[in-house]
């Protein structure tokens, strides 16, 4: 997941047993819980396009109104 483009979508849950879950997030839930686009350090400069384009590539700040990229 540290690899992954933005620190919003690097969050995976797992169920663990019946009533429980396990959340592995590198970056914190942070970014997620207050809907911003923020590169990971990973694609903090050679690869900022890469998130950049995929932000404009599925439209997410269309489909998500209160979603906002992180200020440059």
């Amino acid at each position: 997941m540290r690899y992954w483009p933005e620190t919003a979508t690097a969050v995976t849950v797992r169920r663990v047993g019946k009533d429980d879950c396990e959340v592995a997030a590198p970056f914190g839930l942070g970014d997620l819980l207050t809907l911003v686009l923020r590169p990971t350090p990973h694609f903090v400069c050679e690869k900022r396009h890469v998130c950049e384009d995929r932000v404009r590539s599925k439209q997410r700040t269309c489909s998500w109104a209160l979603l906002r990229k992180e200020a440059d």
